[in-house]
């Protein structure tokens, strides 16, 4: 019995293939309608060409120092300025202070570059000289107690205050 239920179906053949058939013929279609789709231009030809912005120089340079950079300017000046002072008086723990106190400004400004690019040397040069300075100080003076061991780390602020003048000369003209 279960032979015979299996050669006799309880559907019709035609009924059956005319779904694929259906969904065969619906395929191929569109296929070929797809593929003869006109096509969209490239993303980057719809585009307008890339406009590069000009910044003005002198307002960046402006927007710099009123945004703190003078005062940071300002700040590491002033403790070079406390070095000569300490070195003049000779004594070494003010010495040590001074570099201490050099390094840490010079630590503070480092985060907040200027925009304008000759400015720019000026500080970058101004604020290497400092650091070395202050290292070369933190690192010889501790240890030996002459205070002329600071010559080598005065020649080093003597750059850093030449380069902050001319980085102040391109500020006030």
């Amino acid at each position: 019995m279960a032979a015979a239920f299996w050669r006799r179906r309880p559907w019709p053949v035609v009924e059956q293939v005319r779904p694929v058939l259906v969904l065969g013929a619906v395929a191929v279609v569109s296929v070929a309608m797809l593929s003869r789709a006109p096509r969209a231009p490239a993303s980057a030809e719809l585009l307008p060409p890339a406009v590069t912005p000009e910044v003005d120089a002198d307002v960046a340079l402006r927007t710099w120092l009123q945004g703190g950079g003078l005062q940071r300017m300002q700040a590491v000046v002033t403790e070079v300025h406390f070095y000569y002072a300490a070195v003049e008086a000779g004594e070494l723990n003010l010495i040590v202070t001074a570099c201490e106190r050099s390094a840490a400004a010079v630590e503070a400004a480092l985060p907040t570059p200027p925009p304008e690019r000759e400015f720019h040397r000026h500080w970058s040069a101004a604020l290497d000289a400092t650091s070395a300075g202050a290292l070369g100080c933190l690192l010889a003076l501790p240890h030996e107690a002459d205070p002329d061991v600071a010559r080598q780390s005065t020649e080093d602020f003597n750059r850093a205050a030449s380069a902050f003048l001319a980085a102040f000369t391109l500020i006030t003209g």
